[in-house]
């Protein structure tokens, strides 16, 4: 008799380890088959799978309800899947927008044209894969868990956290969308099976560690699986897997150590005080005469800007009037000289007085995002690397583009000036290293060694070296000069995020995934010394020397604590306690009295290194915005974002007021505000409770009513106009009404066809619009019945997008967003009349819309972590 998960781990934690391989063995395929579903390489999804195992095995004393292991699983194997994306810096175009038959007809070209049956099997295997990116990614992951994993309908229902039902919907829409292809899926599943020797590599990998005693802190909150809602979200919006990595926060297994917010049941927010009388107070607050940095002025080190507190409006897209946010930061340094800092990311470079912090420029010639950025050694030339396989260089005076860098065949993932400024280094995805002139811009040098892209490419001080590292878990070093490769470091087990030079260059750092520091002599390569983190989750995701070379600083993606090393004799110096996904990068200032730290929770964070007290932090590098609602006035923008947090933006000024961090809610999926412009009602789920509706105070961040009902992952909340009742809308199709007011549920409204996509009221506050993928639902409030239903087949087929919110204030026009060209279309109600058509110009695609009360405005909020505002045609 098969013995549950429950009784499994009681045995593990008694010390019986031959009760975890009972537990490999009844999930490896599961969590196999997602990390193939998200990584698309089927041997990195087994190291995966092997290491979330040993992930699980390391903090299984800390799970306090077992039955939740399964969905446990997912989210280390989600995080782990994450990371790896992150060291590979994977940013690549979704294949959504390529015809299903284009995709066919080239992957059964190259399975015909491959003779061998190892070929074949890889070959079979990329149909596969093109097909499923055919699928909206719920239904994509059933079928993966169901064919792959092997999993029955009630196993991927527990996995995920939803309903069987819901499970088998998804089962059945994605059969029917692939008709007579199944059969490909269901036979190239079942022909890979894992490697014989996977378990026994798990339980080898175990044995060495000491299973921890349960912990006696603070419980672990139970955990439910990831947010399925948000997948489908991410692919109507027409992302592929690989955007989920940059912009999906999983929940923390190491939730101990992090900080909470005690959830109490009494509602802070007992009643909701309706205000009848509204006066609305937005409207067209563009300034005149926007600036594109024209204005820009020549200084003796450093760019001057008049307009610097105007940034909101610098590079905006034709016809947008203002910009809340500055996209995802990928990285950051600081000028040689010490008086500039950068950072590179999803919209462009910004350029900021290091010593103010004040913004000075905006550089938006990539189309595609930056990943990396570096300064020359005499300050005069910044180059940063572009997701379009470009790399550019700039006059760091005038802020001008000088030269255009053409040549790499994929992403270049790093750029780095040798000490004499005269070459660039790049390395790229494409598995090369390529040295270019700085004054000609023509290319001097290509070689390649690293068998899976280049991650990192660095000069040794002294410039006759450089050092890299790719995704073959190999550092090697090169003639700088001539790119004969000189050596491989050896001695590390795992993947290196990050590596550095010493001031001397007699020592080369390297922090590797398994929380280990390496440093090796370079003038013999052998390892010298290791440092070890001392956390379970084990990841040092950054290194860098200190200018006299005297300190190492280290950085830990999984507890965001950052170190102090002694480098002479390996002595931990201090452990600084940074706040929760602030340490993605980091580094010291060129004197050394100031390091800066960088991460996903939207900041950028500068620290006096002596007394390490926070000097300043610069914000509006928010994770992607989930969703967003204005105030009833209009004069507050609430916008919910990764991290989780809420941020709250003066309409008026375009400044962010405050930003809230929801620690125990891993995702908030949907908002909207009450007319008292107070109450915020949010969507999502908490470690406890997952399918819930909660009311938010945004004068003070508390917690006030919970609403309990759903049974499927929340999709969309609404207030009526008067305040006095809430709709929300999830996965499974089912519409709750409730009272605001009490938190009972008055109705309960359920679409058929498929999930809720968005709900709202109509101004008279008795109609209801619900959406979904087959159409368009009007519901009587009052008798919950419906009372029309505009099918998707009679939709123009310009409006045939992914929609949310689309109904004016006044319900006279509603608008389509569709993020395969970025556009947004603007139609009329009555006569479903094309009003206007404009591009909003955000990169990678426009995410979702909102309008203000008065209908003036129309925000968009685009996958580069930014919202554009425009006027709306009246």
């Amino acid at each position: 008799m098969e013995r549950d998960d429950v009784e499994l781990i009681q045995e593990v934690l008694s010390g019986d380890e031959a009760a975890f391989s009972d537990l490999v063995k009844k999930y490896q395929k599961s969590v196999h088959a997602l990390a193939w579903r998200k990584i698309g390489d089927f041997h990195i999804a087994e190291e995966i799978t092997q290491d979330t195992f040993l992930q699980a095995y390391k903090k299984l004393a800390a799970l306090k309800n077992p039955n939740q292991f399964a969905g446990w699983l997912y989210v280390i194997a989600d995080r782990l899947c994450k990371a790896w994306f992150r060291k590979k810096k994977l940013y690549t175009q979704s294949l959504e927008t390529t015809s299903v038959e284009t995709l066919e007809r080239a992957a059964y070209a190259d399975y015909v044209s491959e003779q061998t049956e190892d070929a074949a099997v890889e070959h079979r295997r990329k149909i596969v894969q093109k097909l499923m990116e055919k699928l909206p990614e719920s239904e994509r992951t059933v079928m993966v868990l169901h064919y792959l994993g092997e999993m029955s309908c009630e196993a991927i229902s527990k996995f995920l956290g939803v309903s069987p039902n819901t499970v088998k919907s998804r089962l059945k829409r994605a059969r029917e969308r692939l008709k007579d292809k199944e059969h490909i899926i269901r036979e190239t599943f079942g022909s890979v099976p894992l490697s014989s020797n996977l378990t026994e590599n798990i339980m080898r990998d175990i044995a060495n560690v000491k299973q921890p005693p349960p912990s006696i802190g603070k419980p672990l909150l139970p955990l439910g699986a990831l947010g399925s809602s948000l997948f489908l979200v991410l692919l109507l919006m027409g992302a592929s897997h690989q955007y989920l990595p940059y912009f999906q926060l999983p929940y923390s297994f190491d939730a101990q150590s992090e900080n909470t917010i005690e959830i109490v049941e009494m509602p802070v927010i007992p009643n909701i005080k309706i205000k009848t009388d509204v006066q609305n107070r937005i409207g067209s607050d563009a300034v005149s005469g926007k600036s594109s940095n024209a204005s820009l002025q020549k200084g003796n080190s450093s760019m001057q800007n008049n307009l610097a507190q105007d940034s909101i409006y610098w590079k905006l897209p034709e016809g947008a009037k203002a910009r809340l946010g500055k996209g995802y930061a990928f990285d950051i340094t600081y000028s040689p000289d010490g008086t500039l800092f950068a950072t590179g990311g999803t919209i462009g470079i910004w350029i900021y007085d290091a010593l103010t912090g004040k913004e000075l420029n905006l550089l938006t010639e990539h189309t595609d995002g930056v990943s990396a950025i570096a300064f020359s050694p005499d300050n005069r030339l910044l180059a940063s690397d572009g997701k379009e396989n470009t790399i550019l260089l700039w006059d760091t005076q005038t802020g001008q583009l000088k030269t255009t860098l053409t040549g790499h065949l994929d992403t270049a993932n790093s750029v780095a000036f040798s000490p004499d400024g005269k070459t660039l280094a790049s390395g790229s995805r494409d598995e090369t290293i390529r040295l270019w002139d700085v004054s000609t811009g023509e290319l001097r040098l290509t070689f390649a060694g690293h068998a899976d892209g280049v991650s990192e490419v660095i000069y040794s001080p002294d410039g006759k070296m450089l050092a890299s590292h790719g995704g073959d878990e190999m550092i090697h070093l090169w003639n700088a000069h001539t790119g004969k490769f000189k050596r491989t470091l050896t001695g590390q087990t795992d993947y290196i995020h990050s590596i550095a030079y010493s001031p001397d260059g007699k020592i080369l750092a390297g922090g590797i995934d398994d929380g280990t520091i390496h440093l090796w002599g370079t003038d013999t390569g052998h390892l010298k010394t290791t440092l070890k983190h001392t956390t379970a989750s084990n990841r040092v995701g950054s290194v860098v020397f200190s200018p006299d070379g005297q300190t190492l600083m280290s950085a830990d993606w999984a507890d965001d604590m950052i170190r102090f090393w002694d480098v002479a004799t390996g002595e931990r110096l201090k452990t600084i306690e940074n706040p929760p996904d602030t340490t993605n990068n980091i580094l010291f200032s060129p004197d050394g009295n100031t390091y800066a730290s960088a991460g996903g929770d939207g900041t950028i964070r500068f620290w006096d290194v002596e007394t390490t007290q926070p000097i300043r932090t610069v914000n509006g590098y928010a994770d992607i915005f989930r969703d967003m609602t204005y105030s009833p006035d209009g004069s507050t923008l609430v916008v919910a974002c990764g991290g989780p947090s809420v941020q709250l933006w003066d309409t008026n000024t375009k400044k962010l007021i405050r930003t809230y961090s929801l620690d125990s809610f891993r995702i908030i999926h949907c908002i909207a505000c009450a007319p008292d412009g107070v109450t915020l009602a949010c969507g999502g789920y908490s470690s406890s409770e997952y399918n819930t509706v909660f009311l938010l105070s945004t004068e003070t961040g508390e917690y006030g009513r919970f609403f309990r009902g759903h049974k499927d992952m929340i999709t969309s909340v609404a207030f009526s106009p008067d305040g006095l009742t809430l709709a929300s809308g999830d996965e499974s199709g089912t519409i709750h009404i409730w009272d605001a007011a009490t938190g009972e549920s008055l109705k309960k409204l359920v679409m058929k066809e498929d999930g809720v996509n968005s709900i709202g009221f109509l101004p008279d506050g008795q109609t209801l619009v619900s959406t979904n993928n087959s159409g368009y639902h009007f519901w009587d409030v009052t008798t919950g019945k419906t009372v029309k239903t505009i099918p998707g087949d009679a939709v123009p087929p310009e409006t045939k997008a992914r929609i949310f919110r689309f109904y004016s204030s006044d319900g006279s026009t509603y608008a389509f967003t569709h993020p395969d060209d970025n556009q947004v279309r603007i139609w009329n109600t009555d006569t479903d009349e094309l009003r206007q058509t404009f591009t909003t110009g955000h990169i990678q695609g426009v995410w979702f819309h909102l309008y203000s009360p008065d209908g003036r405005t129309l925000a968009t909020a685009g996958w580069d972590s930014t919202i554009l505002l425009w006027d709306v045609p009246q």
